[in-house]
């Protein structure tokens, strides 16, 4: 006879126990994270059939496709505001695992893979600053012009007959696209294989968990299905209401513009100890994250068991809130080094570009987001199935 599970539908395949506590909104920003990847690469397959990863047309292709090509400017609000929101659904879901010890033993490569993708998202969204080749896109390819020189490396704007632009934008669409998916696959997997690690009440400590639980993989995915909808639904409208900004073309050698607000703890490092400061505060933070595990090897999960990792996190928090709020309180500085004198002053203001297409697509984008949101919180909060 054939083994039963080869006869099941799928539908009862994903019936496997998982714990209760998965279905909470807390343990679920790692799986919404994934919806928003799905969302980055859509959005972007969409984009990259109207962007020109040129110097000369970069800057004037964006600007065509938000004035003339149908959805183009939706797409690329969907795009950028998914992809800050992902990296603030990315925070809070290490903010999660740390604080519940789920990076113990034996989860410790889920957590190294978790890190990983939080460094390949960061990635992904300088090279995403830099590709608008606007003032904060051309101040973005100086910064790391300079950072690769410090590290003894030297490139330039063209690299063997190919600008860095077009460099950049394979890296973005292929190469960190490949990283990312490995990654994803094996974080799941090691999800699959560990199982969700227990609630850190008194005398609970690290260990596999697959299998166990008195609720169901199929319960855990129709409720993050409802919040990945809202959470679709949410950028969309963002991405109507508040379309994403682009500034006049970029003047080389001059900086004017602040980056994006994931990088603005080292930015802050920067004005304080200069180029070193970003170099060295990026690399203490990913070196941090990293290392947790290895500080803490105790295999206890409740919190009276892990005060010194709990206080070096909480210092850790700090001063990354700190450094950042102390970046955007402070007006931006010349950090690169300066060009030659041009007669066209550079501007941090977004260029005034028409948004009438846009507003002419929200008649029909407005109520079919609308509508997945609602079918989302349905999903989302409906009476759990006995």
């Amino acid at each position: 006879m054939q083994p039963a599970a080869k006869n099941k539908p799928l539908i009862e395949m994903l019936k496997y126990p998982v714990p209760q506590h998965a279905n909470s909104i807390l343990y679920m920003f790692g799986g919404i994270s994934l919806v928003a990847f799905a969302i980055l690469i859509l959005s972007g397959i969409y984009l990259s059939q109207v962007y020109n990863p040129t110097p000369a047309g970069a800057h004037a292709s964006i600007v065509n496709a938000i004035t003339n090509i149908p959805l183009a400017d939706f797409a690329r609000g969907w795009h950028f505001w998914t992809a800050n929101l992902v990296v603030a659904l990315l925070l809070l879901h290490i903010i999660r695992v740390f604080v519940t010890g789920s990076y113990k033993k034996p989860r410790r490569l889920t957590w190294w893979t978790g890190v990983a993708l939080l460094a390949i998202t960061f990635g992904y969204i300088f090279i995403g600053t830099v590709l608008k080749y606007d003032q904060e896109g051309v101040e973005a390819v100086v910064h790391m012009q300079e950072s690769f020189e410090f590290l003894g490396l030297k490139i330039g704007l063209i690299n063997g007959g190919i600008p860095i632009i077009t460099q950049l934008y394979a890296w973005h669409t292929t190469i960190l696209t490949l990283l990312l998916l490995g990654l994803l696959a094996t974080h799941m997997v090691l999800i699959k294989l560990r199982g969700i690690s227990a609630r850190p009440v008194r005398g609970s400590v690290a260990q596999a968990t697959a299998g166990q639980g008195s609720s169901t993989f199929l319960a855990h995915l129709s409720r993050l299905s409802g919040f990945g909808l809202m959470f679709a639904a949410l950028t969309g409208l963002l991405a109507v209401f508040l379309p994403a900004p682009i500034g006049s073309p970029g003047i080389l050698g001059q900086e004017v513009t602040k980056p994006l607000w994931m990088f603005w703890p080292f930015y802050g490092l920067e004005d304080i100890f200069g180029l070193k400061g970003l170099l060295w505060g990026m690399a203490g933070f990913f070196a941090f994250l990293a290392a947790v595990p290895l500080i803490d090897r105790s295999p206890y999960l409740h919190w009276s068991k892990r005060k010194l990792i709990l206080g070096l996190g909480a210092i850790f928090l700090l001063a990354t809130v700190g450094l950042g709020a102390y970046s955007k309180i402070r007006a931006a500085e010349q950090h690169i080094a300066p060009g030659a004198e041009s007669s066209v002053m550079a501007t941090a203001e977004p260029l005034n570009v028409s948004r009438q297409r846009l507003n002419q697509e929200a008649y029909y984008l407005m109520p079919t987001l609308v509508i997945a949101g609602a079918a989302g919180f349905w999903l989302a909060y409906r009476p759990a199935r006995r």
